[in-house]
């Protein structure tokens, strides 16, 4: 009974977590992934967590037709940090698609919320 109570204690705080997303991807477009994409960041003093996360949810229209996308979340920790995780469906969309996300002008009030010198990116191969 008590491993219960912690399992639902867990997922009840984890909820609130994800702050950003746009239309679910299915389970068989995730699937499709072979890349992660996990992006670490602060937002810039002042800005309403509310706001930038709104803004991040609108990303992912500007995402959908990017070569290779397959899905994006956008969380927000305890500490401030904030992360993004993407899929992608190969490592070569992943690079091209930050490109393509960095130069997209609809992105600007979304980048214009992030502290620049706090971003890290990384990627990993996806073991389904």
């Amino acid at each position: 009974m008590n491993l219960i109570k912690k399992v639902v204690t867990a997922a009840v705080f984890a909820i609130p977590l994800v702050v950003a997303h746009g239309e679910s991807a299915m389970a068989t477009q995730l699937n499709e992934a072979s890349v992660l994409e996990y992006v670490t960041f602060t937002a810039k003093a002042g800005t309403d967590a509310e706001k930038l996360a709104q803004v991040a949810a609108s990303i992912n229209n500007n995402l959908t037709n990017v070569s290779g996308f397959v899905d994006r979340y956008v969380s927000l920790q305890d500490d401030g940090i904030w992360v993004e995780v993407v899929f992608w469906k190969d490592l070569q969309s992943a690079k091209d698609g930050l490109q393509t996300f960095l130069a997209d002008d609809r992105n600007k009030p979304f980048l214009d919320m992030v502290n620049a010198d706090s971003v890290k990116i990384t990627y990993s191969d996806l073991k389904h």
